[in-house]
């Protein structure tokens, strides 16, 4: 089970950890998703590529660093699924929720020849 938050939740969850650190930690924050499974949000953000957990204590961890531009995000079973616009992995990239690893990659590239 999964859930999208509206912004006014979004807000809240941002302030139960608000302090200078945190908010150094959301850069250009774009979606944010409640991993029930796991008892956290995941916060993707535009800008540095990150995806932030921030547990119910109001903790904040890096969840992922290895893309450089993430926007959107679903989970589905126990993998979080992001759509990456990294230069090395433009596409679908699927996280395990346990071990944070890359477990799936899809190439959306738009075919040479084609318009978006």
């Amino acid at each position: 089970m999964h859930a999208t938050i509206t912004a006014a939740t979004l807000t809240a969850v941002l302030l139960l950890g608000d302090s200078p650190t945190n908010r150094a930690q959301l850069a250009n924050p774009e979606t944010v998703i409640y991993d029930f499974a796991h008892e956290r949000y995941l916060v993707s953000n535009m800008s540095s590529g990150d995806i932030v957990e921030i547990d119910h204590d109001g903790s904040y961890n890096v969840f992922n660093s290895d893309l450089s531009s993430v926007y959107g995000m679903t989970i589905v079973d126990n993998t979080l699924y992001v759509s990456s616009n990294d230069p090395s992995r433009d596409g679908i990239v699927g996280f395990d929720l346990t071990t944070t690893l890359q477990v799936v990659y899809w190439d959306v590239t738009t075919p040479q020849g084609a318009t978006a």
